[in-house]
């Protein structure tokens, strides 16, 4: 997936399923400018990609002006991304919005997660402090040991009103992922939690 040079004439508009495995020298996936031809994808699964740091490249300039104006992925349903250990965010808080139909994420194995979702240039878009994911049904945050991750930026709340299935494993300030979640800590221990579809999220 990698393209070195110019991208802004690839398109890949009618991609609906992204699977990268082993790619050792992938640093990025997307730059700003082929993020914005995929209106179709629906499935990003990412395994075993040692040097990924980010899903989305940000740079100086007109492309991180890109960002804040029109990027998204309206019609992605499931993201999978596990033992890529050098990751340190997955999406801008910008995007979070075009997210409607985000049904499942799982992201385990991450130990150098800063957060999920991160807060960049053009996150004025989502000014009221909510990363809203209407459709999220199953989420999944498993990596030892590791106190560095949260959801979002520390000032954002996450607001998952369809959360049925949320499983978290290895995060030592559970207490802070959970008030972002906004959810109530029904099944847990020191390292584990687990919320089943029966349980009601507040």
């Amino acid at each position: 997936m990698y393209m070195e040079g110019p991208t802004r004439h690839v398109s890949l508009h009618s991609l609906t399923c992204l699977n990268l495995q082993d790619l050792d020298k992938l640093t990025f996936i997307f730059p700003p400018s082929l993020s914005q031809s995929l209106p179709q994808l629906e499935t990003l699964k990412v395994e075993n990609c040692r040097e990924l740091k980010h899903i989305i490249r940000e740079k100086d300039g007109d492309e991180r002006k890109i960002i804040a104006r029109s990027l998204g992925f309206p019609k992605l349903k499931t993201v999978y991304i596990s033992r890529c250990g050098k990751l340190e965010h997955v999406f801008p808080v910008s995007v979070s919005p075009t997210l409607k139909k985000l049904e499942r994420m799982t992201i385990s194995y991450a130990y150098n997660l800063k957060q999920i979702f991160y807060s960049g240039e053009g996150d004025a878009l989502t000014g009221d402090g909510i990363i809203k994911l209407p459709q999220l049904r199953d989420l999944s945050l498993l990596w030892p040991k590791s106190n560095r991750s949260f959801f979002g930026p520390k000032n954002f709340a996450a607001q998952l009103p369809s959360l049925q299935n949320l499983t978290i494993h290895g995060h030592e300030e559970l207490d802070n992922l959970l008030a972002q979640l906004q959810v109530r800590p029904l099944y847990f221990s020191t390292n584990y939690f687990l919320l089943r579809s029966e349980d009601k999220c507040q």
